[in-house]
């Protein structure tokens, strides 16, 4: 007898095909959707009945001809989920810095580009490949079982390419499934930073060494806002996030910073950067391009006659479309649309590897109340604020996905993106003019937002687009509104429509 279960017991997994539509017998990787954040889970055949010329003057049974394949799933935006879906949202490889190509280890790999850490030895982490990072550089440990080897460390000299040299560790042969090491940032040495209104400037260090993008983002000083002690600039204004527009071994040049940056020698001062995977469109030929497909698996205990758990797949799913939610004092949302090939029929047999897939740490959700790190913005070229009081936003990207029948083949046989569109719904607090002659210019604004709580941050990046409607709302005894949409388009600078920014790691605010 099968048994009746809430939806509190069911689970979903994920993993990267290596080849679309087949199932991947490793990197499996464990969800948490939200409650009834699983919509759509089945395929949903179109089938076609005979309706014959007949005394009978009845229907006859006829045939299946095409099927659809479209889950939604709805999940608290975390570090996980940006982990698991950001590169595949964008359809694009993420950049690592580092300098060595690899910015993430994991005794589990399970995404593009992360490989193996075997263990730990007194004073370093033993890994696949990668691991020959400059001295100075930070690294952000989580999941090991000793306490010395989790937290933020710092890189010592003489690591080798499988062979990470840090002060604080010990030993541990055998970490635990979910254990994971990333690059952060680099700590400078003392009075080797030095800054302008525009650019960060280095002599011992390179910034070109450490792998970081031209438009990627930084967050620049360590320690906290009001005792950065020797890790921040003395200036209380040079510190924050910061967009690099040009990098060189010795000179960095940015924009987008929110407070006005001043000269800074940086005496006396080993300041710490921050930065992480960044993650943006390009175009079909580009050599980022990587249109990631998904196996998911969704496990229901006790449906089976025989009180088992049950198991059903979806094949060659490619994210469709992105809403990231943010409403004022809310847990912020992303849903995914998938478009697939196909969702199986219940059954007992499990996937190869999925099984183990390591359970997940960094599930801390992020919300717009306490966790706004960057509050969002609409500036335009000449960094003039449009709008600079939100109460709510929702950004929505979708790939436009074609997906081509062909005889002999139930659903479709491939899945074709299109161009990718991304808007930016909001609702501001009307207390100045400069949006609305923005609208009736055509005027270019950008918008980004930044959030970060214990297991890291995100900030988004929409460079370019020209804001639709801006209706205005004058209510009797409650703040005046305005409400409209960002409807982005490609950057001609940055050549790009929107990006992702993601840090493991960022100090206090």
């Amino acid at each position: 007898m099968s048994l009746l279960n809430s939806g509190a017991v069911v689970g979903l997994l994920s993993a990267l095909e290596g080849t679309f539509n087949v199932q991947p017998t490793t990197g499996w990787r464990t969800n948490q959707p939200n409650s009834d954040g699983i919509q759509g889970f089945i395929a949903l055949d179109k089938k076609v009945a005979r309706q014959p010329l007949s005394p009978n003057m009845q229907r006859e049974k006829g045939d299946i001809v095409d099927r659809d394949a479209n889950p939604k799933i709805v999940h608290d935006l975390t570090k996980e989920w940006l982990d698991d879906f950001a590169p595949g949202s964008l359809l694009s490889l993420e950049k690592w810095p580092g300098g060595t190509g690899v910015g993430r280890w994991a005794v589990t790999p399970t995404a593009t580009g992360v490989v193996a850490v075997t263990a730990v030895a007194a004073g370093a982490y033993t890994v696949a490949s990668g691991g020959a990072l400059t001295a100075g550089t930070l690294l952000f440990a989580r999941g090991f079982t000793n306490a010395a080897n989790n937290g933020l460390q710092i890189v010592a000299a003489a690591s080798t390419g499988i062979s990470i040299k840090v002060t604080a560790a010990v030993l541990e042969a055998s970490p635990p499934a979910n254990a994971t090491l990333e690059v952060v940032g680099f700590q400078f040495a003392s009075a080797d930073l030095t800054s302008t209104a525009t650019t960060l400037g280095c002599t011992v260090a390179s910034f070109t060494a450490m792998g970081l993008q031209q438009y990627a983002w930084l967050w620049v000083g360590g320690g906290t806002a009001a005792a950065p002690g020797a890790l921040g600039y003395a200036s209380a204004t040079n510190r924050g996030f910061i967009r690099m527009t040009s990098i060189t071994a010795t000179t960095i040049t940015f924009d987008r910073a929110i407070t006005t940056w001043v000269t800074d020698a940086g005496a006396g001062k080993t300041i710490q950067i921050f930065f992480g995977p960044w993650i943006r469109g390009v175009a079909k030929t580009h050599a980022d391009r990587l249109e990631q497909t998904y196996n998911l698996e969704l496990s229901v205990p006790g449906l089976d006659s025989g009180g088992a758990t049950d198991y059903a797949y979806g094949y060659g799913m490619m994210v469709s479309d992105l809403e990231i939610n943010a409403p004022k004092n809310a847990l912020v949302v992303a849903t995914l649309g998938f478009m697939g090939t196909n969702v199986t029929t219940w059954s007992t047999t499990r996937a190869t590897g999925a099984s183990t897939a390591p359970s997940v740490i960094a599930t801390a959700p992020f919300n717009t109340a306490t966790e706004i790190r960057r509050i969002p913005r609409l500036v335009d070229s000449s960094g003039n604020v449009n709008l600079a009081n939100v109460q709510d936003w929702k950004l929505t990207l979708k790939n436009n996905i074609d997906a081509p029948n062909q005889q002999g083949t139930l659903g479709p046989f491939q899945l074709l993106p299109g161009e990718m569109d991304v808007d930016v719904a909001m609702t501001g607090f009307l207390m100045q003019p400069d949006l609305m002659g923005s609208i009736h210019n055509n005027t270019t604004l950008a918008f980004d937002v930044a959030l970060a709580n214990g297991d890291g941050g995100v900030l988004l990046d929409v460079p370019a687009g020209t804001f639709v409607d801006g209706t205005p709302k004058f209510p009797q005894n409650t703040a005046n509104t305005l409400a409209g949409n960002l409807m982005a388009h490609r950057d001609p600078v940055t050549n790009m429509t929107f990006a992702i920014q993601k840090y493991a790691y960022l100090p206090a605010s």
